[in-house]
Parts: C-alpha cells; structure tokens; sequence
C-alpha cells in the first residue's frame, strides 16, 4: 500500500456534548461545523489528534474524496426545466 500524503477530515458529527478537550482538537483541525471538510497532512501529530476525535470525523484519502464530490457534483447538477403548459384541455362528453 502507497504511503498516503494527506488526509481529507470531514465533521460528521455535532459537538453537542462531546468532550472540552475534543471540542479543542476540533478547533485545532479547524473543523467547526457539520459537513465542513479540511485537508490536512498525513504526520504523526494529525493522526494522534484524530485518533481522539475518530467517532466524530470521516477520514478519506485525497483522491478518494474526489470522487465522490464529482459523483455529488454530477447527481446534483441542473436538470432540464419543467415546462407546463396553462391551456386547459377540453373534456369530452
């Protein structure tokens, strides 16, 4: 297996009721809230703080990642406009 050269950390959980001490590791990452997403290097420190955090973060390898925010980006991009038309169809007798 290749050595991976960062880490994609994504907040996945709320800090309602976690530890202060986990509430600071999540500062230091610079994650604040729900569905934000840093990049940070792959080193003995960063791992060591999500170590402590695991249960609250999703870690995705950097090419992982991309894919599957152009897998979302594609599922969510513009769909075609619906046209209606406004002439009332005559019913038959």
């Amino acid at each position: 297996m290749s050595q991976v050269n960062t880490f994609v950390v994504t907040l996945r959980r709320s800090l309602a009721g976690t530890n202060w001490r986990q509430k600071r590791v999540l500062a230091s990452l610079g994650l604040r809230r729900i569905d934000q997403f840093v990049e940070k290097p792959n080193n003995a420190c960063i791992r060591g703080a999500i170590t402590k955090i695991a249960h609250l973060v999703r870690i995705d390898e950097k090419e992982d990642w991309l894919k599957k925010v152009q897998d979302l980006q594609e599922k969510r991009a513009l769909r075609p406009p619906v046209t209606m038309s406004h002439i009332i169809p005559k019913v038959k007798e």
